[in-house]
């Protein structure tokens, strides 16, 4: 992976190089500020801290989860903890959690949540810090909501199921009033 900066010439630089991965890297997501990266793939995932550009400490025992394929960072507004919430290629969703150690950030496992609706690849993760709500979708053409608890827990919302699409990516709309709409883009047919 890397890392390019801009410099007041409106060109770009390389910054640096992050080494870690064995296999295909599937997924990669920033944190709002720019300062930690999530990457993830067929060897499982990693944290970054892009300041230092070295690997952020995380759990080891990522072989059981399946492949990375989905990945969504996770503050909430009345918890400032960092969290990364991250789905597989086996239907799990996991949650790591940040804790100073020492002075440093590491990532501890605090969550996992069984497969979803059908057993299916995660495909697509978003967060609503507003609401505190993580919407899922899946290769089995499923739809759910989670409230992500104080705990970074993930208690159940709902579930739709789409007979005639593939969900590939979901979203929050922009509020209107005091509802937000989650937005489903199929991974085939062009339909939202």
């Amino acid at each position: 992976m890397l890392s390019l900066r801009s410099n007041s010439k409106q060109s770009y630089r390389l910054h640096g190089k992050l080494h870690g991965h064995s296999g295909a890297i599937v997924r990669l997501q920033a944190t709002g500020d720019g300062n930690f990266l999530a990457s993830g793939g067929t060897d499982g995932t990693k944290a970054w801290d892009l300041h230092s550009m070295r690997e952020i400490p995380g759990p080891t025992w990522l072989e059981t989860h399946g492949a990375t394929t989905a990945i969504v960072w996770v503050k909430r507004e009345d918890n400032m903890t960092l969290a990364l919430v991250y789905g597989t290629q086996n239907s799990q969703l996991v949650c790591w959690q940040g804790f100073k150690r020492g002075g440093k950030l590491v990532f501890e496992e605090v969550s996992i949540t069984a497969p979803l609706i059908k057993s299916a690849e995660i495909t697509g993760l978003a967060f609503d810090a507003s609401s505190n709500r993580l919407a899922v979708c899946h290769r089995g053409g499923g739809i759910q909501l989670w409230t992500v608890e104080d705990s970074m827990t993930l208690k159940f919302v709902w579930s739709q199921e789409f007979k005639n699409y593939v969900p590939r990516a979901v979203a929050f709309s922009q509020l209107e009033g005091d509802e937000r709409s989650v937005l489903v883009f199929p991974l085939y047919g062009g339909y939202m």
